[in-house]
């Protein structure tokens, strides 16, 4: 799967007093960077909803070399390396305005159905879309 591009600014509400943006926040838009690149490809919770299933993240890592400094930019990688029946792995790379690394971070999701709480099965809903 291709890599999907978003482009941020580290404005004042993501830093903390250091004025570098804080890991929290850093989690923030690695967190809203899948989620909008789920939705762009058809399989956001919008599009679960009417099934009643939903995204579960299951587990989240992140190594940061440095933080960002207050409005400075930076470029967010993200794809999915890799999915099975009940799991999905999506990754991450955070590069600075001069084009350096200095983040990268994995994520892997269960979805889910509301009603019985159970695991749906992605190869399923792949061949649905």
């Amino acid at each position: 799967m291709e890599k999907s591009l978003f482009e941020y600014k580290v404005e004042p509400r993501h830093v903390d007093f250091t004025n570098r943006c804080s890991v929290s926040s850093i989690c923030d838009l690695v967190l809203h960077a899948a989620g909008e690149d789920a939705h762009r490809r058809g399989f956001g919770i919008d599009a679960l909803a009417g099934n009643n299933y939903g995204w579960v993240l299951s587990r989240m890592a992140i190594e940061l070399d440095y933080l960002p400094e207050e409005y400075s930019t930076f470029k967010l990688y993200t794809w999915i390396s890799d999915y099975n029946r009940l799991s999905s792995t999506r990754n991450f790379e955070l590069v600075d305005a001069q084009g350096r690394m200095f983040g990268r971070a994995v994520s892997q999701w269960c979805m889910i159905d509301y009603s019985t709480r159970m695991p749906v099965d992605m190869n399923t809903m792949a061949k649905a879309h």
